[in-house]
């Protein structure tokens, strides 16, 4: 079901382990998208902007895909949007990972990657999920929702959507 393009990044991934995952969670992204699409899923094409953030050609979709360890994450939407998550490790403090996921699920919605510091935009660390300012006045926070995701006890996840009342669909993903 992947491109060619997709095939050979996965034949680059080092672990046998790795390269399973790859095509298991982009094979299931061509088939979630595909049906949102009414397309094969073999048949999407996939553009990218200029930080690499991929886009279907010829669709109103938006989605996004994130991964650690077993789990990988889509969101489907009409608007703007990013996902991420992590799987949480007990030395860690909740608040750390929630700011982590939901800066990430911003920068990844915007399609910016880790070229926009971190600083100039806030989020909430408790509930409920939030964004409290935008500093560099690109952005403001009333266009913007952020929501947290419950992909499983040993994971934390964020959504973030350039919308307000999400009508955004999660879809979780695990390989073992």
């Amino acid at each position: 079901m992947l491109s060619a393009a997709e095939q050979a990044r996965a034949e680059r991934l080092r672990f046998a382990e790795h390269r399973r995952r790859f095509t298991v969670w982009h094979g299931a992204l061509r088939a979630i998208l595909g049906g949102y699409a009414g397309r094969e899923p073999r048949a999407l094409e996939f553009t990218f902007g200029p930080r690499g953030k991929p886009y279907l050609v010829d669709a109103r979709l938006q989605f996004n895909l994130s991964h650690s360890a077993q789990l990988a994450l889509v969101a489907v939407g009409r608007n703007e949007l990013g996902v991420d998550c992590e799987k949480v490790r007990p030395e860690r403090l909740r608040g750390c990972y929630r700011c982590w996921i939901r800066k990430e699920a911003f920068i990844k919605a915007i399609g910016a990657g880790l070229s926009l510091p971190l600083d100039v935009f806030d989020v909430t660390i408790g509930e409920p999920a939030a964004f409290l300012a935008f500093r560099d006045g690109q952005e403001d926070p009333e266009r913007w929702t952020i929501a947290d995701v419950s992909p499983g006890p040993a994971y934390i996840a964020a959504l973030a959507a350039r919308e307000r009342g999400l009508r955004v669909r999660t879809f979780a993903l695990r390989v073992s």
